[in-house]
């Protein structure tokens, strides 16, 4: 088989036989059990792509939630091949550098307002989680705080698939954890679930419990989402971030905001920080940090943390590799120029406006979400209104891909819409009309 087919235009045969090759020698995380068949992607332009056989799709999952300014950018093959014939990259190691990471560096400070910032590269954002664990408990440990080590984390968030970013969500098993303790989420859509004061109120005063119970003295940091991302697209109160922090400040405890989801303008603005005016120690960048043109993350530390830690923690052989940040600095370049966090926050707009007629469904619980990072809630198991999949059938978003051509993610406690940040408002009508015939459908 030729590995050069990029256009969609090939024979049913052809199509087969990479299905074929793709179960026999690639094994795919999260895989279905049993397995589907595999489902190949050749092309992209803007926000459609095409897989082997032709067929087209909306993709309002934006590739994993990272492709900011759309597929196939002819702009961006140019940057990288332009970089590649220059230097395609060297370690950023001791006192090696590039123009491109450093370039890259001072632009993620100026937006990020991170005081005397300083940026630590890395390749995904589960690395980058991972570094920002590190970082955070070698700042206190090089402060002379050795027993100043526990992590606190809000459960049933999601922090990567490393070691560290398994710890820090809770998904290691008891006698593998490290220390982390895990605060109640603050849950928007339960706000029964946090007494007569109202969810801040409850999750603040839980902290400064936790605090004392466990003492300041031993608390490292917070890893925290600013708006929650795979929980739902859920955003927390408009006061919660600022007064947790205040209390972290007090307390001498580190807030490392991971903004792996929420940033480079998904949520309408640069960073989901921004949009409750407080200012993170650590902020852990990725996905759409370079559009998904190429791999890269990022860690952006405060002056003060920096200082503290400079000179530790070796990085990888490809952190700020130089041909994947000439990308994040044009992929930054596109965002600004075409004014994509303002589409962002319209076509945010606009979906929430159009979503709200799903409520009459009654398989609908509600609709969450800040910017293009959108939560449509269906009604739990055994609840009035819930759906009732067969054991057969596939999953909802699969279901949907294959009813409408619309790509999204999620099941049947919830669906999750992030697309590219160039939508366009009738790709935003198209994609809530496929959610609403699918659902309708199935609540009949």
């Amino acid at each position: 088989m030729s590995s050069s087919v990029t256009n969609g235009l090939m024979t049913a045969e052809e199509a087969r036989a990479w299905r074929d090759a793709d179960g026999k020698y690639f094994s795919h995380g999260g895989e279905a059990d049993p397995p589907v068949p595999p489902w190949l992607l050749v092309r992209g332009d803007r926000s459609t792509v095409w897989d082997v056989d032709g067929n087209e799709y909306l993709d309002a999952h934006a590739g994993a939630w990272l492709s900011q300014i759309g597929h196939g950018r002819t702009e961006m093959a140019e940057v990288a091949a332009a970089q590649m014939s220059t230097l395609e990259h060297f370690t950023t190691h001791a006192e090696f550098s590039s123009i491109p990471a450093v370039a890259l560096a001072q632009r993620l400070v100026e937006l990020s307002g991170i005081p005397d910032g300083k940026v630590r590269y890395a390749c995904s954002g589960s690395e980058a989680d991972d570094d920002a664990l590190q970082i955070a408990r070698n700042y206190q440990l090089l402060r002379g705080m050795p027993d100043k080590n526990v992590v606190l984390t809000l459960a049933g968030c999601y922090h990567g698939h490393t070691y560290g970013g398994l710890e820090l969500s809770g998904r290691l098993p008891s006698y593998m954890s490290g220390a982390t303790v895990s605060l109640t989420f603050p849950d928007v859509l339960s706000p029964e679930r946090f007494g007569p004061d109202g969810i801040t109120e409850y999750c603040v005063a839980e902290l400064e419990r936790t605090i004392e119970r466990i003492g300041a003295h031993r608390i490292a940091a917070l890893f925290g989402e600013p708006i929650f991302g795979p929980a739902g697209m859920v955003g927390p109160p408009k006061d919660y971030w600022p007064r947790m922090c205040e209390v972290l400040q007090r307390h001498d405890i580190l807030w490392v905001a991971d903004e792996v989801v929420t940033g480079l303008g998904r949520t309408g603005r640069w960073f989901g920080s921004h949009h409750y005016g407080v200012t993170p120690d650590v902020m852990v960048l990725a996905k759409g940090l370079a559009s998904g043109y190429a791999p890269i993350a990022a860690i952006v530390i405060s002056g003060r943390v920096a200082k503290t830690i400079h000179g530790t923690h070796a990085g990888g052989s490809y952190a700020g590799h130089t041909t994947s940040c000439a990308l994040a600095l044009r992929n930054i370049e596109i965002i600004e120029r075409e004014n994509l966090c303002d589409n962002a926050a319209a076509r945010g707009d606009q979906f929430q406006e159009e979503l709200a007629e799903l409520l009459a469904l009654p398989c609908v619980r509600a609709v969450t979400g800040v910017g293009l990072m959108i939560g449509v809630h269906l009604q739990r198991a055994g609840t009035p209104g819930a759906l009732r999949p067969g054991p057969a059938a596939p999953s909802l978003d699969t279901l949907i891909r294959q009813r409408t051509g619309v790509i999204l993610m999620g099941g049947y406690e919830h669906l999750l819409i992030t697309p590219p940040l160039i939508f366009t408002p009738a790709e935003v009508t198209r994609t809530v009309g496929a959610l609403h015939g699918v659902l309708a459908d199935l609540s009949a």
